[in-house]
């Protein structure tokens, strides 16, 4: 069988998740090799599934993936009403919140007069340690170490109810693009079938998934004909906006190409076009919806799709 990665006969194969396994994604195809399907994971798929968007959407949904637990894009953040003061927030596997934890954190001042102040700040229930992290210090001074009453006297305890946490991140709009084109090409692998590996277009995406890297995704130079970008950006999938938290995929005819629609939750979208030969491929139209929660997902004719569409606003607009 051939891969439809490196378009060469291999005989290892492992199932491939279309719309990563990570992010909800049930539906899988039977011919990536096991090297390639290995590659996609780290080097393309990568860039959709640690993107913080997708984090957020996934912890709001309750989507497990793989690793039977929600990511946390939360995970270390600066307190609004104390500046400096860096805080950890824990989830559980389900999402939920576990608990909000300080880091501890070690701040040495000189006063004006000389005296060498030292800071730390930590956990309530974490005395032990600051004591431990206090006497560390003064012995590497030569210093005596100080009783836990001692170190007791000069604790300050704290309590913020509802803090406000400030959170950076570094925002990639261009790498996930890559992950996209994937779920666009093998789509159009599953429902145009092999003669499709032949066309161009089929060989110039390939070209572009292979050239991407764990550090560097994008659909860079490579003479890829897609529009790609936040939800809502471009008005792609208008007639879906009643199922914002599932995934989408429909195979459609555009001015004479053949053009594969993704939508990522209600997160990312894109038209990748795929083919500009229709002639070669009968009954193209097609669509499919995954739902990420639940597993389920629903394939047919685009036709019978938007004939269902029609069908539910018609009988929306009687009741």
């Amino acid at each position: 069988m051939k891969c439809i990665i490196s378009n060469e006969e291999k005989t290892n194969f492992r199932k491939e998740h279309v719309f990563p396994e990570a992010i909800g994604g049930t539906f899988t195809i039977p011919n990536v090799s096991e090297e390639w399907n290995s590659f996609l994971g780290h080097s393309v798929d990568t860039h959709l599934v640690n993107h913080p968007f997708i984090k957020i959407a996934r912890l709001s949904l309750g989507v497990l993936g793989k690793q039977r637990a929600v990511p946390n894009p939360f995970t270390e953040g600066v307190l609004v009403d104390v500046p400096g003061l860096r805080v950890r927030y824990r989830l559980k596997d389900s999402g939920e919140p576990e608990s909000l934890e300080v880091v501890e954190q070690v701040e040495r001042q000189t006063r004006e007069d000389g005296t060498k102040v030292i800071t730390i700040t930590g956990n309530r229930g974490g005395e032990k340690q600051i004591a431990d992290i206090l006497n560390k210090i003064l012995q590497r001074r030569n210093l005596s170490p100080l009783s836990d009453d001692e170190i007791l006297k000069h604790t300050l305890a704290k309590s913020l109810q509802l803090p406000w946490i400030r959170y950076q991140y570094q925002i990639n709009l261009e790498a996930y693009k890559i992950a996209i084109v994937k779920i666009a090409y093998e789509m159009a692998c599953y429902w145009l079938g092999n003669d499709y590996l032949d066309e161009p277009l089929a060989e110039i995406l390939r070209k572009c998934l292979r050239n991407s890297t764990p550090n560097n995704g994008g659909i860079g130079d490579h003479p890829v004909t897609a529009v790609i970008g936040l939800s809502g950006s471009y008005g792609l999938f208008p007639l879906w906006q009643d199922i914002p938290d599932c995934h989408i995929t429909l195979l459609k005819e555009l001015d004479g190409a053949l053009w594969c629609g993704v939508r990522v939750f209600s997160v990312f979208e894109g038209y990748v076009q795929i083919s500009n030969d229709v002639s070669r491929h009968r009954d193209h139209e097609r669509f499919m919806v995954i739902d990420p929660v639940t597993g389920r997902f629903r394939e047919e004719a685009l036709q019978v799709e938007l004939a269902r569409l029609v069908d539910h606003s018609e009988r929306t607009a009687l009741q």
